[in-house]
């Protein structure tokens, strides 16, 4: 608002669309629906993305006709954006596959899927082992926040960073048996692409399944592939 009332330019989503507003004058750029990363607006980490990215472009002298076709073009799967946002259809389930490691980038992705409409929930989620036992148990409570019905562990013997098999696994799996969770909604797994295979063999038609791959992405692509 004090940009606008100085009248300088500023970029709002409004109503389901991204506006470039200058002073009291107002264009719509697009609506979010054709800006593919947004997911229809549900990944409101990505409409912020594309706002900043229609601020720098417009900064920088790039037409709103480019910054529109920038916008739709980009689809944020694995040959624009490998690792990021990448959703596959399995069978009629849905995969998301993002190597979020962090409460932050972790918190935005689970509020993404929320919004999405599922018959059942997994996450397969991993961790280095140079994080302390806290990180690592902050980082299960924020994915516990998607109310999935089950859970994969998986290890990732290549960072272990000097912690022992089964240490980081072990702490996903006892925080989320604090939450309530039970012992069969908890799966072990001995690596990320054998949690994206148990996941695979576990889905039915409309479900929804998060698999942050944080090691092995490339076999996971090929499996879902």
């Amino acid at each position: 608002q004090t940009a606008l009332a100085e009248g300088k330019t500023a970029i709002v989503y409004h109503e389901s669309n991204i506006e470039i507003r200058t002073g009291s004058d107002s264009e719509i750029l697009m609506p979010v629906s054709d800006i593919p990363t947004t997911l229809n607006g549900a990944a409101e980490h990505n409409v912020a993305n594309a706002m900043g990215v229609t601020g720098l472009s417009l900064g920088l002298g790039v037409t709103t006709e480019f910054i529109k076709q920038g916008l739709a073009n980009f689809k944020g799967d694995v040959n624009d954006n490998p690792g990021r946002g990448n959703y596959f259809d399995a069978n009629g389930a849905r995969v998301l596959i993002d190597f979020a490691h962090n409460p932050h980038s972790l918190a935005a992705i689970i509020k993404t899927v929320k919004a999405l409409p599922a018959k059942r929930r997994l996450i397969m989620i991993g961790h280095a082992g140079d994080r302390t036992d806290r990180d690592i148990r902050n980082l299960t409570a924020v994915a516990l926040k998607m109310e999935p019905d089950v859970v994969v562990t998986a290890e990732i013997p290549d960072y272990l960073r000097g912690r022992e098999l089964y240490e980081i696994t072990n702490l996903m799996r006892d925080e989320c048996l604090k939450t309530g969770l039970t012992d069969e909604q908890v799966v072990y797994s001995e690596s990320c692409l054998a949690g994206a295979e148990f996941a695979l063999s576990w889905a039915q038609p409309g479900d929804f399944m998060l698999l942050l791959a944080l090691d092995q992405r490339d076999k996971v692509f090929q499996l879902l592939q």
